[in-house]
C-alpha cells in the first residue's frame, strides 16, 4: 500500500503553489469503521455482531444500504453539500493485529511485510522539497508519531509531543526556561543545556510568531464527560492551535493532530457514540 503516484500527484496539485493545506485527524486506537458507515442491509453485519450493531434507528441513511452513525449528524450538511467524502475498504494484504506495528504500517506506507524507516509524507515532502524550510516547517504535528513526518535523509517537521509542550513553545519561543535556574555552577551549566536543547528547534520561534499573530475568532468545545477516559488528547484544543497557526501565516502546508480513545474494547456503543460526536 505505498503511496502511489497518483497520490504523490493529487498532493502535488492541491497543496503546492496554492492556499490549500491538508489536516490529519487519526482516531488513534482504530476506529470501528463498521460502526460509522454502518452496512444497513447486509444481513451478515447483524448475524455477525449480535450485541454491538446499530440498529435503523440509530443510523442517518446516506446512500442505498449504508448510513452514518447518528452521532455524526453534524457532517450531514457537508455531506449533503458534496463537500465530504467517505472511502470504503480502505486496508492492506496480511494485516498485522498489533496496534502499534499497523499504525507503523499506515504511517510508513509500507507493506505489512516491510519495515519503513521514513512516512509517506516525510518522503513526499522530501520529494518535493529535498530538505525542510529553513524557517518555517513545512509539516507539523502534535501528539503524534515521529515516523509520518520522518524524510529519506531528515525530519521533514516539526513534531510536538502535546499539548502542554506546545504551549511553553508558544508562550517562550522554546521547550524550556534558561532563566528558571538555581544560581549556582551547576545552574549555569543547566542553562546552557536548555538554551542549546531550545536552538536545536529550529521552528519553535516561527510558530510562536504565528500564534501571536492571530487568535480564534470561535470557541471550541470541551470534550464531553461521556467521552473514555483514553481520550485524553484534547483533539479540539489541538484543532484550536491548527487554525491559529494558520491564521498567523505559519508557512506549513501539512497537519496531524491525534484523537485517542478509539480502542474501544469495552462498553463500546456508549463510548463510541461519545467519540464520534466529538
Amino acid at each position: 500500500m505505498r503511496a502511489s503516484a497518483g497520490v504523490h500527484d493529487a498532493l502535488s496539485r492541491h497543496l503546492l503553489g496554492s492556499d490549500r493545506i491538508l489536516i490529519l485527524i487519526e482516531l488513534n486506537g482504530g476506529n470501528d469503521g463498521l460502526n460509522t458507515v454502518v452496512p444497513v442491509d447486509d444481513d451478515a453485519y447483524y448475524n455477525a455482531r449480535p450485541t454491538l450493531a446499530l440498529p435503523r434507528t440509530a443510523v442517518t441513511p446516506i446512500a442505498d444500504g449504508l448510513g452514518l452513525h447518528r452521532s455524526m449528524d453534524l457532517v450531514l450538511p457537508m455531506w449533503n453539500d458534496g463537500e465530504m467524502a467517505i472511502v470504503q475498504g480502505v486496508g492492506y494484504e496480511a494485516p498485522n493485529l498489533s496496534h502499534f506495528r499497523s499504525m507503523d504500517i499506515w504511517h510508513a506506507g509500507s507493506e505489512s511485510s516491510v519495515v519503513e524507516d521514513t512516512g509517506w509524507l516525510g518522503r513526499y515532502l522530501h520529494a518535493e522539497h529535498r530538505t525542510p524550510a529553513p524557517d518555517e516547517p513545512l509539516a507539523v504535528g502534535i501528539g503524534g508519531a515521529l515516523l509520518p513526518f520522518r524524510g529519506p535523509t531528515e525530519h521533514m517537521g516539526m513534531q510536538i509531543g502535546d499539548l502542554n509542550a506546545l504551549d511553553l513553545v508558544l508562550r517562550r519561543g522554546g521547550l524550556y526556561d534558561p532563566d528558571d535556574v538555581p544560581r549556582t555552577l551547576g545552574g549555569f551549566e543547566l542553562s546552557f543545556v536548555r538554551e542549546l536543547f531550545n536552538a536545536t528547534n529550529t521552528y519553535a520561534f516561527a510558530v510562536q510568531k504565528a500564534a501571536e499573530r492571530a487568535t480564534n475568532a470561535v470557541e471550541y468545545p470541551s470534550p464531553p464527560a461521556t467521552l473514555p477516559a483514553a481520550s485524553t488528547t484534547r483533539v479540539a484544543d489541538q484543532l484550536a492551535v491548527v487554525a491559529r497557526l494558520i491564521k498567523g501565516g505559519l508557512g506549513a502546508r501539512i497537519y496531524h493532530v491525534v484523537h485517542n480513545g478509539f480502542d474501544t474494547h469495552a462498553s463500546q456503543i456508549d463510548g463510541h457514540a461519545a467519540l464520534l460526536q466529538y
